[in-house]
């Protein structure tokens, strides 16, 4: 069984630039950031760069053996370019939703200390209903309000700490003080307090 799950990790991790040549590879990727990316988007993409290479070699008349090393580059290239790039735009918006969600909770918090009024307060502001934090608001809501457990709070703030789990190289909170006494448990114990390190890791600043 370990040697399958090795071979089966080198086949779409390790693969590298290789594997996202084929156009339905790199959309299925793209597809796991929340984003419809259609092969149809990188082939237009493929096609996009031929177009501007001709041309750049009809105006500068370019030999023909610069235009196919160029050519051929440019094709192995693009793929990592296009990935890199919605990628980069999951982490920014998923940065931004997790910055909304701590200033918004931490305020209804304060405004009425009662956990399921600060959620709903705060899921007013995610209104879109594919934004994936919207649905981890309406998740926790709807455990916390439907559960009878005793655990039916933490199981509903789990649901949010999927969706905010800090991987990146990012300080929630500049302090701790305080915070902990009265909205500790609002905010998941991995976001809590962050700080990054020299090697460009996220740590937990305080505990």
């Amino acid at each position: 069984m370990e040697k399958v799950l090795k071979r089966k990790g080198k086949g779409a991790g390790s693969a590298g630039f290789m594997y996202y040549m084929k156009p339905a590879n790199l959309s299925a990727e793209i597809k796991k950031y929340g984003y419809d990316y259609t092969v149809g988007k990188t082939l237009g993409v493929y096609a996009a760069f031929a177009l501007g290479l001709t041309i750049l070699s009809l105006l500068f008349k370019l030999e023909i053996p610069y235009v196919l090393t160029v050519g051929l580059s440019g094709i192995l290239i693009l793929p990592g370019v296009i990935l890199s790039t919605y990628k980069k735009r999951y982490e920014q918006q998923r940065f931004s939703d997790l910055t909304l969600y701590l200033e918004q909770v931490l305020y209804s918090f304060k405004k009425n200390p009662k956990i399921l009024y600060a959620l709903k307060d705060t899921l007013e502001i995610f209104e879109e209903e594919e934004n994936k934090m919207h649905k981890a608001l309406v998740r926790a809501v709807n455990i916390i309000e439907t559960s009878f457990t005793r655990n039916a709070v933490e199981d509903g703030l789990k649901e949010i700490e999927k969706i905010i789990k800090m991987t990146g190289s990012y300080r929630c909170i500049n302090s701790c003080s305080g915070l902990k006494s009265w909205a500790g448990t609002l905010i998941p114990p991995s976001c809590l307090c962050w700080r990054r390190t020299g090697s460009g890791h996220s740590v937990p600043a305080c505990r």
